[in-house]
């Protein structure tokens, strides 16, 4: 089964702004998600091919930060692709 925008936000909703004890969901951080195809043969980060029939997918987020220079920059970064990986780990 395909992840869909909002497997992707309600994943992203268990990362918090380390400042601020509301996630980067609510804080409005999120700008875009896009879900781009990966080439046949390939699998995303952090998959395997165990069912090969299935269509691969990649999930690119555009994301801000709440203040320019940021020092979390790195750990929200980090936590936003661990995050979404599990999302579309559990998803297919």
């Amino acid at each position: 089964m395909p992840v869909t925008e909002q497997d992707v936000l309600s994943a992203l909703k268990s990362c918090y702004d380390p400042e601020i004890p509301v996630n980067i969901v609510d804080l409005g951080l999120i700008y875009t998600i896009r879900f781009e195809p990966v080439p046949a043969g390939t699998n995303p980060i952090g998959t395997s091919n165990d069912k090969p029939e299935e269509t691969k997918q990649d999930v690119a987020i555009d994301i801000t930060l709440t203040a320019q220079g940021c020092p979390s920059t790195s750990t929200l970064a980090h936590r936003s692709s661990h995050e979404s990986s599990n999302s579309t780990a559990s998803a297919t």
